[in-house]
């Protein structure tokens, strides 16, 4: 099974909405909601209603600067209640450990009441830290009121993960494991990470080589595994910290940039500033499409997923009703670009 973190905006709905049937078996996303305002519930109605199999929901992501406030506890409590009381619950809610002792407990009545399951998601601080982890994990236990076999757990690794890491972060990996299940046994672990970089700011004009190095972490981590199973989860092709807002003048200042995936990097085609004349404006996306699909090596084929479709299609400057070359947008690449990368990881995980 694969676990990739989505934020619930509707780039990442409509990306998952496209998978075909039998890559959705393969799928249990995290989500995150990242506001609490109206547009957000939306996000997350027009989410529920098109995604109908199990899902984690993280209420307030840990690196966000949104403030935990009541909204967000009542959001997740509510979200892990059925419309109908007989319904099956195909929420697992995600928490942390520092939520307090009260919420956690309640966290924990009721998800019993429903018979379902938790999540907790350590963050790189926690894994990083000197504190006792294994202590903090059993006081949440304790909290929780839920046995081991009923608590999920993310080692969320989610930096810019590096060759130069691995060894050091599967070591971190392996203490913090071992002293972890001394507490007990745990339902699911899920290791999480991301080898994007943290924005576009150090990334000239061109094509560049991002190799999958949160994946070699996975599996290096896998192989210490003896006996216990280990699922592997990363941020499809977006960087690990996305801005929740974007300030004034971000927008105007977007760039003409996809990502498309292989088996063992992800390429970036970083374009010039989208909204200014001089780089050509959306006609780059139209020389990136031809850069993917023109390479052998690279382009999975236009029958691979409905991604790789849109990119076909977009290589091809076909014209649109109004006569206008369908280039795509900066929404409609991030879509086709998650909907290949969620196919290809699904694939490779078989």
């Amino acid at each position: 099974m694969y676990y990739p973190v989505l934020q619930i905006r509707e780039d990442e709905i409509g990306a998952l909405a496209s998978l075909t049937s039998n890559i959705k078996e393969s799928v249990v996303p995290i989500m995150e909601l990242v506001g609490v305002d109206a547009k957000h519930e939306e996000f997350l109605k027009s989410f529920q209603k098109q995604w109908k199999s199990n899902y984690y929901f993280d209420v307030r992501p840990y690196y966000s600067d949104a403030r935990r406030s009541d909204e967000h506890k009542k959001i997740l409590l509510k979200t892990m209640l059925p419309k109908n009381i007989d319904d099956p619950c195909d929420v697992i809610p995600v928490i942390y450990l520092d939520e307090g002792e009260d919420f956690t407990y309640n966290v924990g009545a009721l998800a019993e009441s429903r018979k379902q399951r938790v999540c907790l998601r350590l963050t790189a601080q926690d894994l990083a830290s000197k504190d006792d982890l294994s202590s903090r994990v059993k006081r949440f236990i304790n909290d929780l009121k839920r046995p081991t076999k009923m608590v999920d757990l993310i080692y969320d690794y989610s930096h810019y993960v590096r060759s130069h890491d691995l060894n050091q972060m599967a070591k971190n990996f392996v203490a913090n494991r071992n002293a972890i299940w001394a507490i007990g046994e745990f339902s699911k672990e899920i290791l999480h990470g991301s080898c994007m970089p943290a924005d576009m700011t150090d990334i000239s004009i061109g094509t560049h080589v991002v190799n999958r190095f949160e994946y070699e972490l996975w599996k290096l981590c896998q192989s210490t595994s003896t006996g216990k199973s280990l699922h592997f989860s990363d941020r499809t092709v977006m960087y690990p910290k996305m801005p929740l807002v974007y300030e004034k003048g971000q927008f105007v200042n977007m760039t003409a940039s996809v990502k498309y995936t292989t088996n063992d990097s992800i390429r970036i085609y970083r374009g010039g500033v989208l909204f200014k004349g001089k780089h050509g404006g959306h006609q780059q996306y139209t020389a990136h499409a031809k850069s993917i699909v023109s390479d052998n090596t690279v382009f999975s084929g236009s029958d691979y997923c409905e991604g790789d479709e849109k990119i076909f299609t977009y290589s091809q400057e076909v014209v649109g009703k109004k006569g206008k070359v369908g280039t795509g947008s900066p929404n409609s690449w991030r879509r086709a670009s998650m909907n290949h990368h969620m196919t290809l990881v699904a694939l490779q995980l078989e």
